[in-house]
């Protein structure tokens, strides 16, 4: 039986979006190897590479009991991600469909499809919600005025911005001139040291980037190399793909000490959600930067570091933990709240 190595979009490919493909099988490192023209990827170790002639981005590659796995960041819009997915096709890579052979204990497509979002979702705190859904959706597929439907998908489609951030990691990127603690705090957030390998000159201490849980939310952590003037073609390509995932951040975090400082807002390609100091017991950062709400740290104790993951959890506006209410968790629901289409709502929900 020849290898099979299947896609999964995890996120929206939709204009703005920042799309995450996930490759499982038992050929991962060939794919990779063949889009990437790479050789050697090792185990919880981020690369930055050039996806062919398609885009530049970074590949997590892991291993585990169940097998070879990767997750592809390309940092384009939809077109970039399309031409992506065409290669993979084209180096028969299956895409993963839901279908109810799959979960075979489900009744319909809504918990067929409700069961794999349950077994794919990125944050623990997706679980409780989504197990709820069922009864949810038949209170609003029963709703009989047209209005007040149309009132409710509003709302859920609202409240769904911010849900689908469980099920899709949501980019918390750190900023700082070198040596100010970045490393040290990202170390301690993964609990142990990870790292990223880049072909540019500079790069490879500087990127520090992975999946880490804040409480119960999983995010994409990434540490950006320094954000510098520089006559040096490479390191300049390395800035500007820096820029680029700043820009595209959920939060952006800027970490500075009373050495460095922090990074002038004029190098940033977006403003700074959070003000970290390390080093807190030293003496006060002299800066034109508005530093009444700075949390101070210590990458190495762990002080400061609790306060830090509340921030960040509340610029995701995920500090408290959701009611129970309504999630459109899938494409399928989000069209069917978008044309208001009661008739197939109830059709998917088997009713």
């Amino acid at each position: 039986m020849p290898k099979k190595t299947t896609l999964q979009l995890t996120t929206s490919i939709n204009p703005g979006a920042i799309a995450l493909l996930q490759l499982r099988g038992e050929n991962v490192i060939q794919i990779l190897e063949k889009l990437t023209l790479k050789k050697n990827f090792k185990h919880s170790v981020l690369y930055l590479c050039q996806f062919r002639d398609i885009d530049e981005g970074i590949v997590a590659y892991h291993e585990d009991k169940y097998g070879q796995w990767a997750q592809l960041m390309p940092h384009g819009g939809p077109r970039v991600v399309q031409r992506l997915i065409k290669f993979l096709l084209d180096s028969d890579v299956v895409i993963e469909k839901t279908s109810n052979t799959k979960f075979p204990e489900a009744n319909s497509s809504f918990e067929n499809d409700m069961l794999h979002a349950m077994a794919t979702a990125a944050s623990p705190r997706a679980i409780p919600l989504l197990a709820s859904q069922k009864n949810f959706w038949r209170e609003i597929s029963a709703i009989r005025n047209k209005s007040e439907f149309i009132e409710q998908s509003k709302t859920i489609l609202a409240r769904t911005r911010v849900l689908d951030k469980l099920s899709n990691p949501p980019r918390v990127v750190i900023v700082g001139k070198p040596n100010v603690g970045k490393s040290t705090l990202s170390n301690f957030i993964f609990g142990k040291n990870k790292s990223i390998v880049a072909d540019l000159p500079g790069t490879t201490r500087d990127w520090v980037a992975g999946l880490a849980q804040l409480q119960d939310i999983t995010v994409q952590w990434i540490d950006t190399p320094g954000v510098h003037s520089s006559d040096d073609q490479t390191e300049q390509q390395a800035i500007s793909l820096a820029k680029t995932i700043i820009a595209q951040s959920d939060v952006l975090v800027s970490v500075g000490d009373k050495d460095n400082g922090w990074l002038n807002n004029k190098m940033l390609s977006r403003k700074i959600d959070i003000l970290v100091k390390t080093k807190s017991d030293l003496n006060e950062i002299e800066s034109d930067i508005d530093t009444s709400n700075v949390i101070n740290i210590s990458g190495k104790t762990g002080r400061g570091i609790a306060t830090l993951t509340e921030a960040i959890l509340t610029q995701l506006e995920l500090k408290n933990k959701q009611d129970l209410q309504a999630w459109a968790f899938n494409d399928k629901l989000k069209n069917l709240l978008n044309t208001n289409d009661q008739a197939g709502l109830r059709n998917y929900l088997d009713l």
